[in-house]
């Protein structure tokens, strides 16, 4: 009679329930991942925004300190009165083709307060709702003209690289002359020999309004333009740094000229600027996109403007005072 025989069968795998618990597991396990990946993404966009905003802040506070050091620098001599080719002075910038604008070295330092007044036909003003056809614009702030000589690695006989206003001076006189590329830098007019051969520099800081895109939205970002001489003489807009929003500045008056500031004024009560010997200026940097999740309710206190934000996006302010060194009294 045949044995029966009894299989030895273990059972694998594993039951639904523990499928379903694994499975469970693996989810919250992936969902929180998921969520550390995100969380991480957002604080590096937020930190990169931050640091963006920040190295714009410091290279737009830089830049203008660096001009307001070099304002009334004439080269080798300290009497604007003896330089020949120069323009009277005006608070006046009345369009592109203005040549007499970029010329007018006595008045080194000027501002506006708040608004473009005489520099109409030069800045023009954005609308309430500014488009994209209103870029350069300007939007808000105060504006600042800065006018100095840049010194130039050249010597007599050199011809200048780049068309525009030239200055050669010397202790007892010099002349400004507007130059073609190629040009000798040379005039040989002066009664004294030059020491010096610049550039001309006039630049005109504001901030206006330029179109930028966020993760594909129009969005509009102030930005810090400013005139500049072209090879022509003439003013020529530049796009500088994006998020300045506000551009605030106040001038040392030295009243009983004894070669300190007695006391800050903003420009529409500067009556002499040649007694201007300090500069003190605000700047409001804003993020270029909003931040979601953030809420800006924050007060920016600068000069006689004060700013209180409500909305999402992210600011700084920086503040600097200047000293002017070539703006005194001979």
């Amino acid at each position: 009679m045949p044995t029966a025989m009894t299989a030895n069968v273990k059972d694998h795998g594993f039951s639904l329930i523990e499928l379903m618990v694994a499975i469970t597991i693996s989810l919250v396990l992936l969902a929180g991942l998921i969520q550390i990946f995100l969380s991480s993404k957002r604080s590096y966009n937020i930190q990169d925004s931050i640091a963006r905003m920040q190295e714009n802040g410091r290279y737009a506070i830089e830049l203008l300190n660096a001009d307001l050091r070099l304002a009334g620098y004439i080269g080798g001599n300290a009497d604007v009165s003896t330089v020949t080719g120069t323009q009277p002075q005006s608070n006046n910038c009345v369009g592109s083709a203005d040549a007499a604008w970029g010329a007018m070295i006595e008045q080194n330092i000027f501002g506006i307060n708040d608004g473009v007044a005489n520099y109409s036909g030069c800045i023009a003003v954005a609308g309430n709702n500014p488009k994209s056809d209103d870029e350069g614009k300007y939007l808000s702030g105060d504006i600042l003209t800065i006018r100095y000589a840049r010194p130039l690695l050249l010597t007599a006989g050199d011809n200048v690289n780049s068309g525009g206003y030239y200055l050669n001076s010397s202790p007892m006189d010099g002349e400004i002359k507007l130059l073609d590329n190629g040009e000798n830098i040379d005039f040989a007019t002066l009664t004294d020999t030059p020491i010096t051969f610049n550039k001309l520099e006039t630049n005109t800081y504001y901030s206006g309004f330029q179109q930028s895109d966020c993760s594909g939205n129009a969005i509009n970002v102030p930005t810090l333009y400013r005139l500049a001489l072209d090879t022509n003489g003439t003013p020529q807009r530049q796009e500088l740094i994006r998020g300045v929003e506000n551009l605030q500045v106040q001038y040392g008056v030295d009243s009983n000229n004894n070669g300190s500031s007695d006391q800050y004024h903003n420009a529409n009560t500067v009556t002499n600027w040649s007694q201007v010997r300090s500069v003190r200026l605000w700047l409001l940097i804003r993020d270029e996109c909003p931040s979601a999740g953030y809420q800006n309710t924050n007060t920016y206190i600068m000069g006689d403007s004060d700013l209180t934000a409500d909305d999402n996006f992210r600011r700084h302010l920086y503040t600097s005072t200047v000293m002017l060194r070539n703006n005194e009294a001979i």
